[in-house]
């Protein structure tokens, strides 16, 4: 679900989404946000009024970062091994990871999947989107093998 802000003062529009975080919240110029231009959104003009058009977006906690991100895998999963990418050009708002951890063994895929949406629920909360990839540490081994 979207909705728009209206800011009455300079007559601008910011595309915000659900979470109430507009792009501006991700620190990016004031031209376009790179997710949504990657993505096909032409409605994601960033406005260039303070910040405080939306009380929400002011109180949004920081963006996530490659590093940031990797490091609460690392911990709350227990992870052996750990690829993050960023698919968003640089905002935060896109991930693709690749998770090794024994914490999956004897796991069905959706298991692991929600078990690491369960444990990364805040993080995965500041993004638009994320993508998943888990392996237990036989498998990893087996498929870097066969590469």
């Amino acid at each position: 679900m979207l909705r728009f802000v209206f800011d009455h003062t300079s007559l601008m529009i910011a595309f915000i989404d659900i979470l109430g975080e507009s792009c501006l919240t991700r620190r990016q110029t004031p031209t376009r946000c790179n997710f949504h231009t990657l993505h096909g959104f032409s409605s994601c003009t960033i406005m260039t009024a303070p910040t405080t058009a939306t009380p929400a977006a002011a109180a949004s906690p920081a963006a996530i970062t490659v590093e940031s991100l990797k490091a609460a895998i690392t911990a709350k999963l227990q992870a052996t091994h750990v690829t993050v990418e960023d698919k968003s050009g640089g905002c935060g708002a896109a991930f693709e990871v690749v998770i090794v951890s024994s914490l999956f063994a004897g796991k069905p895929l959706l298991q692991r999947h929600r078990l690491v949406n369960d444990l990364l629920k805040a993080e995965i909360g500041q993004m638009h989107a994320f993508s998943q990839k888990t392996y237990t540490p036989e498998q990893w081994e087996k498929l870097q093998a066969s590469a």
